[in-house]
């Protein structure tokens, strides 16, 4: 028995990393059953949208922190950054790094498994990463660039490469699309189906959509077996409002708009799809779990390229400022009937971070087992 404590960008709703609670938090409760199994929470951790998803309802306390016998980061691209400034790096070591601090302080065991890590302008950030590192049982990043960045800012201790956990979705993980209360309007109605993934959140999805519509009209026309289902991994009235709006521009034989609910029913969908055409590394990520054809174009490219290089796949990633007309509809017609098939390796390694987690799990619960035994005077 022990009292483990989950860490991972819980802030919000974002597809990717409520997808890793789930994963994480469903294998620890397999692994400590008999244990306390419980997410670290503060103003800047734990959204009320991921606890009703997993229907989490554990009551947190200071107690919670002071009484956890380990810590565990899993998956998920937060100790790198998008942009950094001021008000970033504050939030970055609110959010990320105090609960690290608190656990090599008090000398309590760190698993970080599966992590993307990297770039970090900030010497300040930089110092505690390498502090909260070097103190880790053990340490699995997601790719080689991770451990590179790592290494430059000084971490000594061993750093194993896999991939990224999310490749561990089966089809069993998720119900096909009949059998969930998925909301597609109208229904799918044609042979082949392209998945247009919308990020309304996003500054920059405007510009992407505009550099995607009109190749996709145009490859639509050519293609009429192809219909658009037009979606996007978020709720709330603006979303429906871009939605509607995309509707409206995508000239296809059958056109559906797709409501979002969770990150399961997403991932429903996805297995239905033929190609995916997304914006969002985690989208790309399940359709090529899937086997479907993925194109990614990216505002955001670094983690994303990272990721189609290490699949052998870089030809399918494209940054938004280098997106045309002419380099969208060439995409399209390429890798429209080009599936991703993942190698055998790729799928291990990321099977690895929950083979870590266990043997992380039994070190921190046969320590318990012997502070009890002796506390007993056994």
């Amino acid at each position: 028995m022990a009292n483990i404590m989950l860490h991972g960008a819980t802030t919000g709703a974002n597809f990717g990393d409520v997808l890793f609670a789930d994963l994480f938090f469903e294998r620890i409760k397999e692994l400590n059953e008999d244990g306390n199994n419980y997410f670290y929470e503060s103003r800047y951790a734990m959204s009320d949208q991921i606890k009703e998803y997993l229907n989490y309802n554990y009551h947190y306390s200071f107690n919670s922190l002071w009484k956890a016998d380990a810590l565990v980061y899993f998956s998920g691209g937060y100790f790198g950054e998008r942009v950094s400034t001021p008000k970033e790096d504050i939030l970055r070591f609110l959010k990320y790094m105090v609960v690290g601090m608190f656990f090599v302080i008090r000398n309590k065991p760190i698993a970080i498994l599966g992590l993307g890590a990297g770039p970090l302008s900030n010497r300040y950030l930089r110092w505690f990463c390498k502090k909260i590192f070097n103190h880790a049982t053990i340490i699995t990043v997601r790719d080689t660039q991770s451990k590179s960045y790592l290494e430059k800012y000084g971490v000594k201790k061993e750093i194993i490469v896999t991939s990224d956990s999310a490749q561990i979705v089966s089809r069993e993980f998720v119900s096909m699309v009949k059998d969930n209360n998925i909301r597609i309007e109208p229904p799918i109605a044609s042979p082949k189906n392209i998945f247009l993934h919308i990020n309304p959140v996003e500054n920059s999805n405007s510009s992407i959509i505009e550099k995607i519509v009109e190749p996709l009209n145009s490859f639509l026309s050519e293609n009429p077996e192809y219909g658009v289902v037009i979606g996007c991994d978020a709720h709330g009235d603006s979303t429906n409002a871009e939605l509607e709006k995309v509707h409206k521009k995508v000239k296809a034989g059958n056109v559906s708009k797709y409501f979002y609910n969770n990150p399961r029913d997403l991932c429903a969908l996805l297995t239905e799809m033929d190609v995916i055409v997304t914006s969002k590394l985690h989208v790309g990520i399940l359709g090529a779990t899937f086997s479907k054809s993925v194109i990614s174009i990216s505002g955001h490219s670094e983690k994303i390229y990272r990721y189609y290089e290490q699949i052998g796949e870089s030809g399918r990633t494209i940054s938004l400022e280098d997106c045309t007309y002419g380099k969208i509809k060439g995409m399209l017609d390429t890798y429209h009937l080009k599936p991703i098939i993942l190698e055998k390796g790729i799928i291990e390694s990321a099977n690895t971070n929950f083979k870590y987690l266990e043997e992380f799990t039994n070190l921190v619960r046969r320590k318990g087992q012997l502070q009890i035994a002796k506390s007993k005077g056994v």
